[in-house]
């Protein structure tokens, strides 16, 4: 069975503590219904393999939430990130997927620009 998934951010570029909304949209190739078991998100620095410092929202899989896609066709779940700091400028946003199948899949990540707050312009 074939299941993948696509990620879209509400903004490419936002400021350290603004909430960046995300879509992630999980497609089911295949003939019958998948549920989806669990999505975690992930922000990592661009090219690091380490986390950054970010709040990230929970994905609902739980009752009252659609937690299955349909034979051929898609879900679309969203969760928000909030970076802390700028320590680097750019981030990958993605998502780590696991669902009933046994399929354990991500989307290709998406890249977030943070910067800095902007100084206030009595300090400028």
């Amino acid at each position: 069975m074939a299941m993948t998934a696509t990620i879209a951010l509400s903004t490419a570029t936002s400021y350290i503590n603004q909430v960046v909304n995300c879509s992630l949209t999980v497609s089911n190739s295949s003939g019958s219904t998948v549920s989806m078991t669990s999505i975690t998100p992930t922000v990592k620095a661009t090219g690091d393999g380490l986390g950054a410092p970010a709040g990230l929202g929970l994905v609902p899989l739980s009752t009252g939430f659609s937690t299955s896609v349909a034979a051929s066709g898609s879900t679309v779940f969203t969760f928000s990130v909030v970076l802390f700091s700028p320590s680097a400028t750019t981030y990958d946003v993605g998502a780590q997927c696991l669902s009933s199948d046994g399929s354990s899949f991500a989307p290709t990540a998406t890249t977030l620009t943070v910067l800095p707050l902007p100084l206030p312009a009595s300090e400028l």
